[in-house]
């Protein structure tokens, strides 16, 4: 899994989700301080048919607590297909660190710098 530094210094990362309904190509902001794996705008998740799986409750960046529904799909990550727990959100797509566990993240921070993500070693799982 491969992306770019953003004009604006943001990390992003070009991924593939699929669901029922086929897969889709995304662009992706990486989010560190998002502990889930994948945020995904409503039209997306019912365009690929994704699964619902719960409503959960989480707390934002800026402190409000919401109450989010939740889906299941397949993200494409270096090769490798990782189920994850996809959140529906109004923004930009985020990765968060429950999609990036085993895997190393490295970012070079200058104009068009480089953002790749590596599978570790399996006893990193």
């Amino acid at each position: 899994m491969t992306g770019a530094l953003t004009s604006d210094g943001e990390p992003v990362l070009q991924s593939t989700v699929e669901g029922p309904a086929g897969t889709r190509g995304i662009e992706a902001l990486v989010d560190t301080g998002f502990n889930g794996g994948l945020t995904l705008s409503s039209g997306l998740i019912a365009a690929l048919d994704l699964p619902e799986k719960t409503v959960m409750e989480v707390t934002l960046a800026d402190g409000r607590v919401r109450d989010v529904q939740t889906y299941v799909g397949t993200v494409a990550l270096n090769g490798t297909s990782k189920r994850v727990l996809i959140a529906e959100s109004p923004t930009t797509p985020l990765v968060g660190t429950s999609l990036l566990w085993s895997f190393s993240l490295y970012v070079e921070f200058q104009a068009g710098g480089a953002v790749e993500v590596a599978r570790l070693s399996e006893g990193a799982e």
